[in-house]
């Protein structure tokens, strides 16, 4: 469990550096980075998609629509 929370502060950490409002895309900039700290993943953007819907469970983003857009919310 404790890699899921690193995962999930990472890609929050990651999210912090983007606008209020950003798209998977934007997220996806950060992959290389990503893929630095987790070397053994061989799915860094199924990854990220995973999180970022941990991170609105959290309450900490929202899904703005369907194709991939979001904002911060704290």
């Amino acid at each position: 469990m404790r890699y899921r929370h690193v995962w999930k502060t990472e890609v929050r950490r990651c999210v912090d550096k983007l606008p209020k409002q950003f798209s998977l895309a934007d997220a996806y900039l950060y992959k290389g980075e990503l893929q630095e700290l987790f070397p053994a993943s061989k799915n860094v953007e199924s990854r990220i998609r995973e999180n970022l819907q941990l991170l609105r469970d959290d309450g900490y983003l929202e899904f703005i629509d369907n194709n991939g857009n979001y904002r911060r919310l704290k």
